[in-house]
């Protein structure tokens, strides 16, 4: 990491007329006050890399702009599913393209924001499909994983692909089990599909990564999950519950929602909720930070309390803009 006014990287990239700018880092860090503030600067217009907050009605637990930054800065790629609609990741990235080539249009700069690696891996290097034709080979897998055996299916991804292994979590039993499917039906890994597909660029992108010290990041996390509870977390869970979306819903899984669910049937307490809500979302926060520790094209800079986001943008333009 590095001082604020001090560049941790050699990379020097100019803006272009076509140029794309993208703000990435852990949840809680402060990438879509950046990203704001920015597009004020620059007359840009922001387009949502979470995948949380495509969904409309899901407003506190996503931590989405509040109505009036909305309206003063056009922003993308939010409210725009039900909460049991399905958006993957290609889809998100083909929409998407779409939106930053009508921003350039108008003249103004793409300002991509969000902590969701498939999305933005999708969109700027995009993803493979290759399909699994050992359909044995895949019932077997999910099976197992149906019955428990993730941790079994989890130590074999740590042995065939490491890499990939680092940047999930144990409880992602969709992308472990896919892994395993991959390579077993093609002999290769799924990061040597990602470098493949690395090669092929979309348009000219600036990567802006946003960091801070880890037990300010974590306080940050904390102060806003406080902050979400007092907003109304629990009566916004029990508002889309009440609207007959069930909490099986891959929605309804994400962190916060699926602990209040816990708590409203009684099955955790109102402490035990706030202490697994906040210790999940660190723990995204450190697997968010593997996987984008990964990618050598992101420039890092360094935020901390005496820093301001003025100075930060001020920085930025000066090194990408002048």
């Amino acid at each position: 990491m590095r001082k604020l006014k001090k560049y941790y990287s050699n990379i020097q990239i100019k803006m272009n007329k076509n140029s794309v700018i993208s703000i990435l880092g852990p949840t809680g860090v402060g990438k879509s006050e950046l990203a704001f503030c920015l597009a004020e600067k620059i007359d840009g217009e922001i387009i949502s890399s979470d995948s949380r907050q495509i969904y409309r009605w899901m407003d506190i637990g996503t931590d989405k702009p509040n109505q009036e930054k909305l309206k003063k800065i056009k922003h993308h790629c939010i409210n725009i599913l039900n909460p049991d609609e399905y958006y993957s990741a290609g889809e998100y990235a083909k929409n998407t393209r779409k939106i930053i080539l009508e921003i350039l249009k108008k003249g103004k700069v793409p300002i991509v924001v969000g902590g969701s690696g498939l999305y933005i891996r999708a969109l700027f290097d995009g993803l493979f499909s290759e399909p699994v034709k050992d359909l044995i080979l895949k019932n077997q897998l999910r099976k197992k994983a149906q019955e428990g055996k993730i941790e079994e299916l989890f130590n074999e991804l740590k042995k065939i692909d490491p890499e990939y292994a680092e940047r999930v979590s144990l409880k992602d039993s969709q992308r472990i089990v896919r892994a395993l499917e991959v390579y077993y039906t093609t002999g290769k890994k799924i990061t040597e599909f990602w470098k493949e597909h690395q090669k092929r660029e979309f348009l000219p992108v600036i990567f802006i990564g946003l960091m801070r010290k880890r037990t300010e990041l974590y306080k940050r996390i904390e102060d806003r999950i406080d902050r979400m509870l007092k907003s109304g977390l629990i009566e916004e869970t029990q508002k889309l519950l009440n609207m007959g979306y069930g909490k099986n819903l891959n929605s309804m899984q994400t962190i916060g929602y699926k602990e209040v669910i816990e708590y409203l049937d009684k099955k955790i307490s109102y402490e035990e909720m706030v202490y697994l809500i906040k210790k999940k979302t660190r723990n995204y926060a450190k697997r968010q930070i593997t996987w984008f520790k990964k990618d050598k094209r992101i420039d890092w800079f360094y935020m901390n309390r005496k820093c301001s986001y003025a100075e930060l943008i001020d920085t930025i333009v000066h090194k990408y803009f002048i």
